[in-house]
């Protein structure tokens, strides 16, 4: 059926069309919001654009840390293999400032600057450790940078900072360093992330280069004159002919009363100690240490172990704990 308009009505509708048509012209004058982009514009804050990024909080990981150390140990640069990388100053100062955040328990930020450097920040309850709660520093995976694993303990007992800086190089080194942290309830325990000879020109070496994450650290959290830094290190007894078991280095006169009581406790038990003096021992003595040399008012002991030391570490840890926190 075909519909018809009387003429007149035809008038009228054409009529109204031409004001609606003038209408519209004077409505467009004022921009129409719209979602649509425009070309040459920029889009207009959305609520979901304009709020706060999601809020990172550390995960909780219980477990045995020596677990971590071996991992670690397992993932790390190798020795020729070019893989660590060295820090800029900026990384350097971040990390500094993480454990600075940690200190002041600031845990957001210390988070948010973990991820930054692709580092992790757990929560870590270590069942061997009576359940001590640490917060724990490690490189996301896979390893890339080989700077390194570091523990910081909530409510630790004693002022020691506990250090490994030649994982793999001084094998068994980084177990004894994390066994040590837990049998003196210590504040931090710092192990290298890299083999000592990892770079053909030396800067993977924590114990001797400046531009490590482990001095970064160890820079940070030796400020007090009440800090005892024991550094773990290994040699080979067949190298040094006629050396002693174990052999104390010492950075000052001032440690030599905690020098003589931990090798009169490591004697006692039948362990062959040596104490550096300037005139003995002085290859295994660690006199160019970078730690020893940077600790600031902190108190730096050297330990060098031979095989049958690392191979059987119950003597010396029992011996460290009677000598730094008494029987």
């Amino acid at each position: 059926m075909r519909l018809r308009f009387p003429g007149a009505l035809l008038i009228v509708l054409l009529l109204a069309g031409c004001d609606a048509s003038s209408t519209d012209s004077r409505a467009l004058s004022t921009p129409i919001a719209s979602s649509r982009p425009q070309p040459g514009v920029p889009p207009s804050p959305t609520a979901a654009s304009t709020a706060a990024p999601p809020r990172l909080v550390p995960r909780r990981l219980d477990g045995d840390l020596l677990n971590q150390i071996a991992q670690l140990e397992a993932e790390m640069p190798r020795a020729n293999s070019q893989g660590f990388v060295v820090p800029t100053d900026a990384e350097k100062t971040a990390f500094a400032e993480i454990v600075e955040k940690l200190q002041a328990d600031d845990i957001d930020r210390a988070v948010e600057q973990a991820a930054e450097a692709a580092y992790e920040l757990i929560q870590y309850v270590d069942r061997d450790d009576a359940h001590a709660m640490s917060w724990l520093l490690r490189e996301s995976k896979p390893i890339r940078k080989g700077w390194g694993l570091y523990a910081i303990r909530r409510n630790a007992a004693q002022d020691v900072i506990v250090e490994a800086p030649h994982p793999l190089a001084d094998e068994g080194t980084p177990a004894i360093a994390a066994r040590l942290y837990r049998a003196l309830q210590a504040r931090a325990l710092l192990v290298a992330g890299a083999h000592r000879q990892a770079n053909a020109d030396g800067t993977a070496d924590a114990a001797h280069e400046a531009q490590t994450i482990f001095e970064a650290l160890h820079e940070s959290l030796t400020k007090s004159d009440s800090t005892i830094v024991l550094q773990v290190h290994g040699f080979a007894a067949d190298k040094h002919a006629g050396y002693p078991q174990v052999v104390l280095g010492r950075d000052e006169a001032r440690v030599d009363g905690v020098l003589e009581k931990l090798a009169g406790t490591l004697r006692r038990k039948g362990v062959r100690v040596g104490i550096c003096d300037g005139h003995v021992w002085t290859e295994l003595c660690g006199e160019k240490n970078l730690q020893s040399q940077r600790s600031g008012p902190a108190i730096f002991i050297h330990l060098e172990l031979d095989e049958s030391v690392r191979a059987e570490p119950d003597v010396l840890i029992a011996a460290l704990k009677e000598a730094l926190t008494g029987p």
